[in-house]
């Protein structure tokens, strides 16, 4: 049996032979492809370790591949609606997906509809689950940013609409991108938006904890594995490096670049829409449109490998794979 190997799993707008490719982190060669389609933004997820999971751009089903098999054709699960984003639970037993405005949650061993959910008041762009799959939060086009938990939302009763736990509210244009730290219901969740702001935020009650004002709009952020940075990611091709350790007791702050870990990764040439870190901590991967994913080493802030695409990177992440085809 192969030992688990940390991957680069990658999807762009353009290919034509290919949907989503598997890349062997520190070499940067080609492991795994899998065809059909071109996958949307915010959809790419992993589910119980054994299948790769994505919406078709501008379609109503989500894409469904085994990772260990080849040459195959992926099946299909069809959705309401256009999908806008996805996401699996970690432990494997749930499935979310954003359509226009409304989160459709299933169980995945009967494939049944637990619940629809229409809090928010434009399209969902960002489902994440906390790291034991208790919670899962929701970020939108109408500003908002929406903590769910997981027992309330699963109810017998249909009648009943679940509320949910923490309205987050405070960004003034639309979210772009949500990660959540881990320690399940006392994580820390960081999210980003169009009004050149990333927020962290407590889980477990709903407090504002950290905002950083920046010089452009932000596309895409996430923590570090021990959390002691966030990285995001701005429309001018720009990924900020902001320290969490900073001797600063200031909640508001403009990002400056300084010798505290406050730093810039120069290289992209178009707004970055993907961040992934890898598991420990030194290597950051990023998804640009200027149609290239680059791995850069952390503490050096340099590029380390650039690899190209046919169009633009929508979807990227770091995973530890057990891949029995090596």
């Amino acid at each position: 049996m192969a030992a688990p190997l940390e991957v680069v799993v990658t999807s762009d707008s353009g290919s034509q032979l290919w949907n989503s490719t598997v890349f062997d982190l520190y070499s940067g060669s080609s492991l795994l492809s899998y065809r059909g389609g071109n996958s949307s933004a915010r959809t790419l997820s992993l589910l119980r370790g054994e299948f790769l999971l994505s919406a078709q751009v501008g379609k109503n089903f989500i894409n469904v591949w085994e990772i260990q098999r080849k040459d195959q054709l992926q099946q299909k699960i069809v959705c309401p609606g256009v999908v806008t984003c996805v996401t699996a639970s970690p432990d494997g037993l749930f499935l979310a997906a954003g359509v226009a405005e409304a989160i459709y949650l299933w169980e995945v061993c009967t494939g049944k509809l637990l619940s629809v959910l229409s809090r928010h008041y434009q399209d969902v762009t960002c489902l994440k689950f906390t790291d034991d799959s208790s919670h899962f939060i929701s970020g939108g086009k109408d500003n908002l940013a929406l903590v769910w938990s997981l027992c309330s939302v699963i109810q017998l009763d249909l009648n009943h609409t679940p509320d949910p736990r923490h309205v987050l509210s405070r960004h003034s244009l639309p979210i772009t991108d949500l990660h959540c730290g881990l320690m399940g219901a006392q994580a820390r969740v960081a999210t980003a938006s169009l009004d050149q702001t990333v927020k962290m935020w407590e889980l477990s009650s709903g407090e504002l904890l950290l905002s950083i004002l920046f010089d452009v709009e932000i596309m895409s952020v996430t923590f570090d594995p021990c959390e002691y940075f966030l990285f995001c990611g701005g429309t001018d091709g720009n990924i900020f490096q902001v320290s969490l350790c900073s001797q600063s007791l200031s909640r508001d702050k403009s990002f400056q670049s300084d010798n505290d870990g406050n730093q810039v990764f120069k290289g992209h040439r178009n707004l970055v829409t993907c961040l992934s870190v890898s598991m420990d901590g030194t290597l950051l991967a990023s998804g640009s449109h200027d149609e290239t994913v680059r791995l850069w080493d952390v503490q050096s802030k340099q590029s380390i490998r650039c690899l190209a695409h046919k169009g633009k990177p929508r979807l990227l992440l770091l995973l530890l794979l057990l891949l029995l085809l090596l």
